[in-house]
C-alpha cells in the first residue's frame, strides 16, 4: 500500500516542482516511505545503523539549528532548495 502510495507520489513530482499541484505532507511521507524500505531491504544492518544514526543527528541538530536558515545561507542548498519555485 505505502509502494502504490510513494509512486503515485513521484509521479506528481514534475506538477509539484511546477506549483500546480502540492505534493503535501501524505505524499511526501509516502514516498518517504517508500524510499525508506527501499533502502532498508539493499543494506545490511550496519547501513541501517548509518541511517538511523544521521536521521537521528539530524533530528536532534533541528532542536537547535533553523535548516531554513542554513539552506538560505548555503549557495548549492539555495539553488536546490529554488528548483521549481517561481519566481516572487
Amino acid at each position: 500500500e505505502h509502494r502504490a502510495e510513494g509512486v503515485r507520489a513521484a509521479g506528481l513530482l514534475r506538477d509539484d516542482l511546477a506549483e500546480e499541484v502540492m505534493l503535501g505532507d501524505s505524499g511526501a511521507n509516502a514516498l518517504g516511505a517508500v524510499l525508506g524500505v527501499a533502502l532498508a531491504a539493499r543494506t545490511g544492518p550496519l547501513g541501517r545503523a548509518g541511517v538511523l544514526a544521521v536521521l537521528a543527528g539530524l533530528t536532534a541538530a533541528s532542536e537547535k539549528v533553523s535548516f531554513t536558515s542554513v539552506i538560505q545561507r548555503t549557495p548549492g542548498l539555495r539553488e536546490l532548495d529554488a528548483l521549481g519555485r517561481r519566481a516572487d
